[in-house]
């Protein structure tokens, strides 16, 4: 769910996404939300552009993670 401060509006980001998001970071210098999640059995980082509609990728390689954070 993303929640629009400005116009008051709340939209449903992913609706097809059919897998528990244990960490997020949004990304300031782009409008870009990370995320780690599950995936066959293996951690996976997955990005999406809000403003794209229902657009998603997953970064290369797989394993486990402890956390998730951007740096510039």
């Amino acid at each position: 769910m993303l929640f629009d401060r400005l116009a008051g509006t709340a939209k449903e980001l992913l609706p097809k996404l059919d897998r528990w998001v244990d960490e997020f970071v949004w990304n300031p210098a782009n409008p870009e939300i990370c995320f780690t999640t599950a995936d066959h059995g293996e951690e996976r980082i997955f990005c999406t552009y809000p403003n794209l509609g229902d657009s998603l990728f997953a970064l290369p390689g797989k394993g486990s993670m402890e956390s998730c954070s951007l740096r510039r």
